[in-house]
């Protein structure tokens, strides 16, 4: 059906699930109908017709003498009749006919239909097995030949020869000499599905999980915060960015509330504020790109006639810098001023006590601390001391900075709470989701 590289299975394999990766080679060569493969559910017994060897001599298209290098031929004659005969090598290679006859004074067989290519004494290799019926309704026929546990005189497998075209159903028969109804063997052919096996994969192999890889290295060139460890890993579809801003060639008024969308993005958002030169946008739809009229990047307005050519953007009004959409930050983050000897500690809860405001610090230094799960409102720019409820230290905050995404936005299809991991510049970790669908 397909193979994987040593490192797709080491980057996706987990102890369930394995991945399917796209093989041209597999699914260019399918075939509808054909009988790729051959189920053996009864092994039967007394399989003795076998042997290996090269021709003495090939008289004619139908007759030869057989010699065998590695086994003692029959002394009984018709010994290999009914059996199947296979080049397996040399001149006439690929071979597979029907012996009709045996001579065991001579060692000659004789075979029901004629060589396209004789082989030769030189040097074609046969093998001969019991054989193969197949009836049914191909268009073009399968052909294959049983092969035996020489050790327990059983059928081991079927080994396919030609696949065939256009069955929707096989009837297999093992064949040899001197069989009855008590030691014969048993196998069946599943038919290939619309298309063959491997022209979808997917479909044929009840593909309904996928599977996620991603690798966090160091610190992703500051993307990533290794000032905490983590200990929740999810996957949101389709967020809404809070506080854009998007700077460039106005044309135009934009009216407060109006969507504007970019063209050939189809990103979009609702307009905050806006002056001649930028407009501030929240519940931002996908991704603002720079770019100007002539490859259709300009944003326009649902209500209003004004556009922009867009020159740059933030990803968050409050953190002039990041002008990427691929990355966001969930923190609150503050300037603070310290009122104490020392700033917070990580993971420590800090109150407000006027507003009652409280959070859990993710980051602190002497001029900023970022945090998670906010309760309530901290007053900005006032006397309103912020304490730690660990340590007792104190500071007042200054500005805000907002996390990038609307609260409670876009949809949530994945969420494991994990064991602490605590990151660092130098380490990485690997994380694998796979979802059902």
């Amino acid at each position: 059906m397909y193979t994987i590289s040593s490192s797709n299975y080491t980057k996706f394999t987990t102890g369930d699930y394995i991945s399917y990766h796209a093989h041209t080679n597999a699914s260019t060569n399918a075939v509808s109908g054909s009988l790729d493969n051959y189920i053996v559910t009864n092994s039967g017994n007394n399989y003795n017709e076998f042997c290996n060897g090269t021709f003495t001599t090939v008289s004619n298209s139908t007759t030869a003498v057989i010699n065998s290098a590695s086994f003692t031929l029959s002394a009984n004659n018709d010994f290999y009749n009914n059996c199947a005969i296979y080049i397996k090598s040399g001149t006439g290679s690929g071979q597979l006919k029907k012996i009709s006859d045996y001579t065991a004074s001579t060692k000659t067989i004789v075979i029901d239909t004629a060589w396209s290519t004789n082989p030769s004494t030189a040097d074609s290799v046969f093998e001969i097995t019991p054989s193969v019926t197949i009836k049914g309704d191909g268009t073009t026929a399968a052909t294959a030949r049983a092969m035996v546990q020489t050790s327990t005189n059983t059928i081991a497998n079927v080994e396919v020869i030609t696949r065939g075209v256009g069955y929707t159903y096989a009837d297999i028969t093992i064949e040899a000499n001197n069989m009855n109804s008590a030691n014969l063997a048993v196998a069946r052919a599943p038919i290939a599905p619309p298309g063959g096996h491997s022209n979808n994969p997917i479909n044929e192999l009840e593909g309904k999980h996928v599977g996620i890889s991603l690798e966090f290295a160091n610190n992703e060139s500051s993307n990533i915060p290794t000032d905490n460890d983590f200990s929740q890993l999810g996957l949101i579809k389709d967020p809404l960015y809070a506080n854009v801003q998007l700077t460039g060639t106005v044309s135009g008024s934009w009216t407060d509330g109006e969507q504007i969308t970019q063209a050939n993005t189809s990103a979009y958002g609702y307009v905050i504020s806006s002056n001649s030169s930028a407009v501030l946008v929240a519940n931002v739809y996908g991704k603002f790109v720079v770019g100007n009229t002539t490859n259709n990047a300009n944003v326009s307005g649902a209500d209003s006639s004004a556009t922009m050519n867009v020159s740059s953007f933030y990803v968050n009004t409050s953190e002039g810098g990041r002008s990427s959409f691929d990355t966001f930050d969930q923190r609150y983050i503050f300037t603070q001023n310290t009122t104490s000897s020392s700033t917070f500690q990580e993971d420590e809860k800090i109150v407000q006590a006027d507003t009652n405001a409280n959070a859990i610090v993710f980051f602190a230094n002497s001029s900023e601390v970022a945090v998670t799960s906010l309760k309530g409102t901290f007053n900005i720019g006032t006397d309103n001391v912020v304490t730690g409820q660990t340590t007792s230290n104190t500071s007042k905050l200054t500005a805000q900075t907002n996390p990038d995404l609307v609260r409670n936005a876009g949809d949530i299809l994945y969420l494991n709470n994990i064991d602490a991991v605590s990151r660092s510049n130098t380490t990485t970790e690997t994380v694998r989701l796979v979802i059902t669908f």
